[in-house]
């Protein structure tokens, strides 16, 4: 009975732990590039009953009987990502942009090298191409983008390609103005294995110990949306669903419990009374 305690407290537990991540998919519904997470439960080793008792014979002997397999209960082994593809949102803003197949983008943030599919960019009083929060974004080259001006045009390739104009001297003599795309620099795109992804706050990562990366050719591994953000890929209706099973596990192993404590409390208070 006090096993089954343990148990019943080991599946209420479990089941807070599987709610924190529902929950934090939800809360970041809004969230470009966020990738949600799903909860991987592990058993405890289980333990064999068995019955002892006497044999009826002559002579009085000891016997054992195996009744079966008994476990102890589950509990939260890991958190997995799913790296499914998020919505495709039209924002039409040109420095928003989006992965359409695998991989990441590189940001050199405060804490260090992350990773995102949050494509959301902007330029920084340094005309560097920065994240929302100001965080750079590491190019091909493994360094940041300049960038001077908001009119870019972003290939499938990740070139990030700007406008110039040259005035030209015409054989009459006159001066034309001659209209040229420069390429500025290139976005970098990395592939990930969903288990070398360490969950970094919000839409970021970062890698596992001893853990690389892989460069995805872009225009033929995957390819850049310019004009568009990447939705989560958490679909509300299931996560809703999920709150609801998990919020029904927790309450039959509280009801398990509750009713295994009143077992034991009638046992203390009352047995010793009869007679």
């Amino acid at each position: 009975m006090i096993r089954g305690l343990y148990t019943a407290v080991s599946g209420m537990v479990n089941g807070l732990r599987m709610q924190e991540t529902v929950a934090e998919n939800i809360a970041n519904l809004g969230t470009p590039g966020y990738k949600g997470e799903r909860s991987g439960t592990q058993e405890f080793a289980g333990v064999l009953a068995r019955s002892v008792g006497t044999s009826s014979s002559p002579v009085p002997l000891a016997t054992e009987r195996v009744i079966g397999r008994i476990g102890t209960g589950a509990y939260v082994d890991e958190r997995e990502t799913i790296l499914t593809e998020g919505v495709e949102r039209r924002t039409d803003l040109p420095l928003d942009v989006m992965i359409r197949g695998d991989g990441f983008f590189q940001i050199q943030t405060d804490d260090g090298l992350r990773f995102t599919r949050d494509g959301h960019m902007g330029r920084d009083a340094n005309n560097t191409l920065v994240t929302a929060d100001g965080q750079v974004i590491l190019g091909a080259g493994g360094g940041p983008i300049t960038l001077n001006t908001d009119d870019v045009r972003i290939l499938e390739n990740g070139e990030l390609l700007v406008t110039t104009e040259i005035d030209v001297v015409q054989p009459d003599g006159t001066l034309a103005t001659e209209v040229t795309e420069e390429i500025v620099g290139q976005l970098a795109v990395v592939q990930i294995a969903a288990e070398d992804l360490v969950r970094s706050g919000g839409s970021r990562f970062t890698l596992v110990p001893g853990a690389g990366t892989e460069a995805i050719t872009l225009g033929e591994d995957a390819v850049i949306v310019q004009g568009a953000l990447e939705e989560t890929n958490v679909d509300l209706a299931h996560a809703s669903t999920d709150l609801m099973s998990i919020a029904r596990v927790y309450t039959t192993n509280q009801q398990v419990f509750t009713a295994l404590n009143d077992s034991l409390q009638l046992a203390v208070r009352d047995i010793g009374r009869v007679g």
